[in-house]
């Protein structure tokens, strides 16, 4: 009796681990299983996504002229995130941002730089990060310092290809880049009640395309042949003396607006029609028609008041740089300090999505380029937070808009 029940011990013993295994194995399969349909879900939010950026392209080829303005299609597409897009058993929301509505950080200068939520420390590094040379500025850092890193690298002395890229730069993190900061810093901040993060205003991709209002090629003023220097109907002093400077040619639109006897008449015409060199693109230029106020005022010369006057003529749209000056307190002087900073349109544009399938959702970035005419994408970013729509000022989805299947 004793052997018996030795016996039926060691087969209960037997058994309570075959079991153990079996589960074991059950709850590894339901892992996995569960893991197989997560990256599949995960692939169709992906198609999800690529969907949306054929959205927004198919919109913003219809964009024409040579002004990016608010009354466009792309600008409502969308609907602030309140529209969802539904892709058979997929679907998207989406905005465009106009990237030309933000602060360059590849071409701001150090006194633009100082009227954006950056510490001393982050602007000097930020400098030293985008240009040559070794030689750190007071606060800034060079290989002297990336090199001490526990994972060293060197200064990228260029610039910046992504956003993103700020956090390999001294001083920087995810916090003061996509939080607000405290309203004692360098910061100029115009509306105090809503702080705005770096993220919101600033960005890497902002380029135009270098046309007049009407979307055709400016004019390089240092080879503008005569007569259509008259045409323009610049006053005859002014033609003499670009016509004189053909030995040593202007290098910015600054130097031209500085000409004497230089009226705002003269530099609206050649704002609109004229440009120095031939580049059918600028970088770094700042779309008064879609930037805000907040970006408005890292202009030199640009007050509250002139920056409020430019925001409130933005649902109409400012038509061209002539229009321009008849903004209350904007004169030729001021034209002459910003004039190789600002546009009246874009070439860039930055696309906000969020990607559902299942219960997989995610959220990119995309830059989309028009090059002048056909859209077509850049670059897609995967976005690095899980409340997006909450950072973008998303409202709630609240309208389905059915798009059928994908192909």
């Amino acid at each position: 009796m004793k052997r018996r029940g030795v016996t039926f011990v060691v087969i209960v013993v037997l058994l309570a681990g075959l079991v153990s295994i079996l589960a074991s194995v059950a709850a590894t399969h339901r892992v996995d299983v569960k893991a197989r349909i997560n990256r599949m879900e995960r692939r169709r939010a992906d198609a999800a996504a690529r969907a949306a950026v054929e959205r927004a392209i198919a919109v913003l080829a219809a964009q024409t002229g040579g002004t990016t303005t608010q009354q466009q299609d792309w600008a409502t597409l969308g609907n602030n995130g309140a529209d969802n897009f539904v892709v058979g058993s997929l679907s998207f929301r989406l905005k465009v941002v106009d990237a030309g509505a933000q602060v360059n950080l590849n071409t701001a200068d150090q006194a633009q730089l100082e009227r954006l939520p950056l510490t001393a420390e982050q602007i000097d590094s930020l400098l030293d990060w985008r240009s040559t040379g070794q030689t750190a500025r007071a606060l800034g850092a060079k290989d002297d310092y990336y090199h001490g890193l526990a994972v060293p690298y060197n200064t990228k002395l260029r610039a910046l290809d992504t956003f993103d890229e700020l956090l390999q730069i001294r001083g920087f993190t995810p916090q003061t880049m996509y939080e607000p900061q405290n309203p004692s810093s360098s910061a100029i901040v115009t509306n105090a009640t809503s702080q705005p993060t770096l993220y919101d205003l600033a960005t890497v991709d902002s380029v135009a395309r270098n046309v007049g209002p009407s979307g055709q090629p400016r004019v390089n003023i240092n080879t503008a042949p005569l007569p259509r220097l008259q045409q323009s109907g610049l006053p005859q002093n002014l033609v003499i003396q670009i016509m004189a400077r053909r030995q040593t040619p202007f290098t910015s639109m600054a130097q031209v607006l500085a000409l004497p006897g230089m009226n705002n008449r003269a530099a609206g015409a050649l704002l609109d029609g004229f440009s120095v060199g031939g580049a059918t693109t600028v970088s770094g230029r700042l779309n008064l028609n879609t930037a805000s106020q907040d970006a408005l005022v890292t202009l030199p010369g640009i007050t509250s008041d002139i920056a409020s006057q430019i925001v409130s003529r933005q649902p109409q749209g400012i038509a061209s740089f002539a229009d321009l000056l008849s903004v209350p307190g904007f004169n030729v002087a001021l034209a002459q300090r910003i004039s190789d900073r600002i546009s009246l349109n874009s070439d860039g544009f930055l696309l906000q999505i969020e990607a559902k399938a299942g219960s997989s959702v995610a959220y990119f970035q995309v830059l989309v380029r028009t090059d002048g005419a056909t859209p077509r994408f850049f670059r897609m970013e995967e976005a690095p937070y899980s409340d997006m729509p909450a950072r973008w000022n998303w409202q709630d989805a609240t309208n389905d808009v059915q798009l059928g299947h994908l192909p």
